[in-house]
């Protein structure tokens, strides 16, 4: 669906698309999973516009909707921003305006980490819609908009809420040592079980080996007795 967009969306959209993302949050993480695809995200969006747009208000396809949402968080951040940075000012100055209903909403749903000063792309998902539904994934799944950049150099991490990344600990050199030796004793219990398992092949196979020739001896001795026989019986006849 095309369209022409209209320049402003009405209260009722913007009530409407919040509640959308904050159901399907999928969309806002934009991570793929094996119960979340390419697919699925694809229409997803499409759902949204197609009841955004039943909403009286402003006319957009999927793409301009998913752009207007990355607006609405990208204004949102930034005023949540504002608001922490005149908290902490102790001179005099009109109060910040305070987030409404919606944007806490969107605070919610993006969560309440904000950051300044690195330029760290928002995650969002990018769709090749002309494509073929079975087609592969873009190569760049991650395409932040022009305004969340230029937010991202305003916004800043809150010290009680800052993510915590565990580092990976190195390996001390007596674990390494002991991982070793285990992989060690592991090895030589397979080469041991390797070499039982011979044995015991070998000695089946000296055991059969011996069989047959007992076998063979006794057919040997029988046939003896039996030409013994066969000669005692023709000299008598004669």
């Amino acid at each position: 669906m095309s369209g022409t967009k209209s320049a402003h969306i009405s209260s009722e959209q913007k009530t409407h698309l919040i509640s959308f993302m904050q159901e399907n949050k999928e969309l806002v993480e934009g991570k793929f999973t094996k119960n979340f695809t390419f697919k699925t995200a694809q229409n997803l969006w499409n759902r949204a516009a197609e009841e955004l747009n039943s909403i009286p208000g402003a006319r957009k396809d999927w793409k301009q909707w998913r752009k207007t949402w990355q607006d609405l968080k990208a204004k949102t951040k930034s005023k949540k921003a504002d608001i922490i940075k005149q908290s902490k000012k102790t001179g005099g100055g009109p109060p910040p305006e305070d987030l409404d209903l919606g944007e806490e909403k969107i605070i919610q749903i993006i969560g309440n980490t904000v950051i300044e000063g690195q330029d760290v792309p928002e995650s969002t998902i990018r769709f090749n819609w002309d494509g073929d539904s079975s087609s592969q994934l873009p190569a760049e799944l991650l395409e932040p908009t022009e305004e969340q950049v230029e937010e991202k150099k305003k916004e800043r991490i809150l010290p009680e809420e800052k993510p915590q990344f565990s580092r990976k600990r190195k390996a001390r050199p007596a674990e390494r040592l002991d991982k070793s030796l285990k992989a060690s004793e592991q090895l030589v219990k397979l080469t041991t079980e390797k070499n039982k398992m011979k044995e015991k092949y070998y000695e089946k196979k000296i055991l059969l080996l011996e069989r047959q020739v007992k076998a063979k001896e006794e057919i040997a001795e029988s046939l003896k007795i039996i030409a013994n026989r066969l000669r005692r019986n023709n000299g008598s006849l004669l």
